[in-house]
């Protein structure tokens, strides 16, 4: 929640309320209540204008501890980027940032670009205005896939304060083609998907590996500083750098110098000991 908060720059009122269920009955009749469609795969369902969320019992203690948390990291998506458009972010968008905000899982990704990828060879791939339907026409497992694809390309492409403006030019735009012109000007809609159409290819085999999200997380990092892997470390340390400086959260990016700081010293070290050993070879 603090990091999501974060992110879309918005909170809620009140205690997001948690319902779990033991019976899947009761969970399917509380679902069914919201009248909201959930991607497959999440159980995790989100009441956005209510501030809650149920799931059942079972499958999430059957989850592992990254699926049960990316589970969570999902339905509080769904809330505060309703809230942060004042619930007006259109269905495509909503589920692209709920999926990017989850802690990266590599085979999932892997996945996501392989259907994108196998959609884009066949020439398939909906338009952004099916994307967005609320009963999409095109295939479910397609549109969650290409709706993360597309969220992806913009927060890495064109930044993501863009993207915070865009969720609150939704409030009062008149539909979400308006708002993403003026969050983007001058760079219409149409432009944006022109744009990412002919960037999907290098996506599918390269760039669906990054995420600006899991910049959050310091410990790779950290475990690659206890080893001793330096410049490994100061790597995994751009991200970082990069989300935090576009959040412009000082206390954050203050620790992540400080991580790169000790990464610069060690980097150092090293090349004072390779030298040494030169000279030492060299007599």
């Amino acid at each position: 929640y603090e990091e999501l908060s974060l992110l879309f720059r918005t909170t809620a009122d009140r205690k997001i309320a948690v319902y779990v269920y033991a019976d899947s009955s009761g969970y399917e009749t509380a679902v069914a209540a919201t009248g909201r469609n959930e991607i497959a795969g999440i159980f995790a369902h989100a009441d956005p204008q209510n501030l809650d969320i149920a799931f059942p019992l079972s499958r999430f203690t059957a989850s592992s501890q990254l699926e049960a948390e990316n589970q969570l990291r999902h339905a509080i998506s769904h809330i505060l980027t309703g809230i942060a458009s004042n619930f007006r972010i259109p269905r495509g968008f909503d589920e692209g940032i709920a999926q990017y905000v989850e802690r990266p899982n590599t085979p999932k990704l892997a996945r996501l670009a392989a259907i994108v990828q196998a959609a884009n060879q066949r020439s398939e791939l909906p338009s952004w205005s099916n994307l967005n339907r609320e009963h999409p026409i095109d295939d479910d497992d397609l549109i969650a896939a290409q709706a993360y694809a597309v969220v992806a390309y913009l927060i890495q492409h064109h930044g993501l304060p863009e993207f915070q403006r865009f969720l609150v030019e939704l409030r009062t735009a008149e539909n979400w083609r308006e708002a993403l012109r003026n969050a983007y000007y001058p760079t219409d809609a149409n432009s944006l998907e022109k744009m990412w159409r002919e960037r999907v290819t290098r996506w599918v085999t390269s760039d669906w590996r990054w995420n600006l999200v899991a910049g959050f997380d310091l410990e790779p990092a950290k475990q690659l500083l206890a080893r001793g892997s330096y410049r490994a470390a100061q790597d995994a340390l751009q991200l970082s750098e990069q989300l935090f400086r576009a959040l412009d959260d000082p206390r954050r990016r203050d620790e992540v110098e400080m991580l790169q700081a000790q990464c610069a010293i060690g980097i150092q070290a090293e090349e004072l000991m390779s030298d040494t050993q030169q000279a030492l070879e060299r007599h």
